[in-house]
């Protein structure tokens, strides 16, 4: 809920901004364009289209590309003559460009949507009726940029750390319903074997919500803060693959081993349990909560009933799959703790979200 409420938010802003930069560039295009063939408009709507981390560098190359593109179609408009050989170099183009966004849809591509708005460009260049100098087109292209870029920055300015706030917490959320999961089933190893697999799809619970602030990895997002958001989520999605490990090892081990271990299992599950509350909190409200709980002696705990389980020679323990299990398991909670306990003392004593 609070992934999407983040995530609408940042779309009604942004809309309002484009609707802001439009409404200027009608009232620039009808008294003070060179071309009023809607250039100005064209530019300001598509530099106003950014995302969230890079939205300056994302506005100057989309202006590239419509530069390119008046360049591109009024070179067609002078040179090409024949009516056939003209439409069939649009088509071309079009073609060249869906064969590159094709294969390279899957890749790290911060041009590609410039790409779309060269073709777009050309395409609106190509066949507008009135044919203008390039450099009036120009001037009003640079108009609709300037408009589009700066109701994007100044009329409703992008809250870097209000949005990464909101997208950790979505997921920090999604982390501690499973883990709450989690314990449901320690509790029921040593009642009901079918109750130990869990009914509920991981891989759907643990999945990335709209809100995640996967613009932290933009090429070219702000350097001050790249190296601290980036180790967050970074660390955080070794969480997430943990719980999933820990998930799978749960559902391959015996439930006669389990239940041995359930106790302590779930003693060390809902201390890491309460640090995803701790980081939750911190980021939905500002606060650091101060915690009392000893966060060490539950791993010592639960290693050492592990001790007792499994033989301690490793020559006896690649014998028994469920030695291997359940060792994996214990490793994995024990690496998680780490991890959450690192994530905490990361955290500055005071935000500015």
């Amino acid at each position: 809920m609070i992934n999407r409420l983040a995530l609408k938010s940042f779309f009604w802003r942004n809309a309002f901004a484009v609707g802001i930069a439009v409404f200027i560039a009608t009232f620039i295009n009808r008294y003070y364009s060179f071309t009023h063939a809607c250039w100005i408009l064209l530019t300001a709507y598509i530099v106003g289209q950014t995302t969230r981390g890079t939205p300056i560098r994302q506005s100057h190359f989309r202006f590239l590309g419509i530069v390119a593109a008046v360049f591109v179609s009024s070179l067609m408009i002078t040179m090409i003559s024949r009516q056939s050989w003209y439409y069939g170099i649009i088509g071309f183009v079009f073609v060249i460009g869906a064969q590159t966004l094709f294969l390279t849809r899957q890749l790290e591509f911060p041009a590609e949507k410039a790409v779309i708005f060269f073709l777009f460009g050309v395409l609106f260049g190509a066949l507008a009726p009135e044919k203008f100098p390039i450099y009036q087109r120009l001037i009003d292209v640079l108009l609709g940029f300037v408009i589009g870029l700066s109701c994007s920055l100044l009329v409703v300015p992008f809250r870097l750390e209000q949005e990464f706030c909101e997208g950790v917490v979505a997921v920090l959320q999604t982390l501690h319903e499973y883990s709450e999961e989690l314990r449901k089933r320690i509790d029921l190893f040593g009642e009901n074997t079918a109750a130990a697999k869990s009914d509920t799809d991981l891989s759907l619970l643990l999945k990335r919500q709209p809100g995640y602030p996967d613009w932290v990895f933009e090429v070219g997002f702000n350097p001050g803060l790249r190296g601290g958001f980036r180790f967050f989520l970074v660390n955080l999605d070794r969480v997430t693959e943990l719980f999933a490990s820990i998930d799978y090892q749960i559902s391959q081990a015996s439930p006669v081993l389990l239940q041995q271990i359930s106790t302590s299992m779930n003693d060390a599950v809902k201390k890491n349990q309460e640090l995803l509350e701790i980081m939750q909190t911190y980021f939905a409200q500002n606060k650091l909560q101060q915690s009392a709980s000893d966060y060490t002696s539950d791993i010592v705990a639960l290693e050492k009933r592990l001790n007792n389980i499994v033989p301690a020679n490793m020559e006896l323990l690649d014998i028994s799959a469920d030695n291997l299990y359940l060792t994996a398991i214990v490793r994995d909670i024990k690496d998680l703790r780490n991890i959450l306990l690192q994530l905490i003392n990361s955290l500055p004593s005071k935000t500015s979200h």
